[in-house]
């Protein structure tokens, strides 16, 4: 580790994390919070943060799983965190952490997801019309060719030819 400010970690066991990953990151000074996944997954995401620049001032967690909603029916999960800076302890910033589906055929799904995170975002990052600095970090399971990772870093989306289950 490179003395980061903050780490995201996705994939993570959650017996590791509490037997492992929190007693080693808090000696080197950080805190940490963890959002396991649903329906008896053993993994999830993880967020450290160094205790002396930052300190936490709200989490949510965000179940990608919607009941009855077919797109939205895998258990992924985000996590984001308010962090307020010491130095600026007026400011806040917006630490995402998230793990998407994983299939490359199910890039609707993908997209639903995104829709649902980004929307969360938007309700926790935004603060009397002033909007938290947001920091997106996680496993998107995106190629820098797909057309959800040109969504994210162009703003536009083409749906035509997504790819997407065909029933």
């Amino acid at each position: 580790m490179s003395n980061a400010d903050i780490v995201c970690l996705q994939k993570v066991e959650a017996d590791y994390y509490y037997k492992t990953y929190l007693s080693y990151f808090q000696s080197q000074g950080y805190d940490g919070v963890f959002k396991q996944k649903s329906q008896g997954k053993i993994d999830g995401c993880a967020t450290f943060f160094k205790k002396c620049n930052f300190s936490l001032k709200e989490d949510h967690s965000l179940e990608m799983l919607k009941n009855g909603i077919d797109l939205l029916n895998r258990d992924n999960i985000a996590l984001i965190s308010i962090l307020t800076p010491f130095k600026n302890p007026d400011k806040q910033i917006c630490i995402v952490n998230t793990h998407l589906l994983y299939n490359r055929k199910r890039e609707d799904v993908r997209l639903a997801q995104l829709q649902v995170l980004l929307a969360e975002i938007n309700r926790v990052a935004c603060k009397n019309t002033n909007y938290f600095p947001v920091i997106l970090c996680g496993d998107l399971n995106l190629t820098p060719s797909s057309k959800l990772y040109s969504f994210l870093s162009q703003g536009r989306l083409k749906y035509e030819h997504l790819d997407i289950k065909k029933s």
